[in-house]
């Protein structure tokens, strides 16, 4: 599993790839039988208005991120509890 710091520098790297501003929500990290990684957590953009901008998908195999892809269904990063990048 990714340490704290590892998943914060992917969550960054993610989050300018997808090009995302203003603030970053993400979910808790877990295990995946899918995808590019071993390990998934959703992130998604606010606007000002806090609206949702978008939500993706971020993979890593322990500490190495292995990419990020807008969610789908199997990522379930609809079902999962947000709070605000530190």
């Amino acid at each position: 599993m990714p340490t704290t710091d590892a998943a914060g520098k992917g969550i960054k790297q993610a989050a300018t790839e997808e090009k995302l501003t203003g603030p970053v929500e993400m979910s808790d990290l877990r295990h995946t039988d899918h995808g590019p990684g071993s390990f998934v957590l959703c992130i998604r953009g606010v606007d000002e208005k806090y609206r949702r901008v978008g939500t993706y998908a971020v993979f890593f195999d322990n500490n190495d991120y292995k990419g990020s892809r807008m969610s789908v269904m199997i990522d379930d990063c609809e079902k999962q509890d947000y709070r605000p990048v530190p």
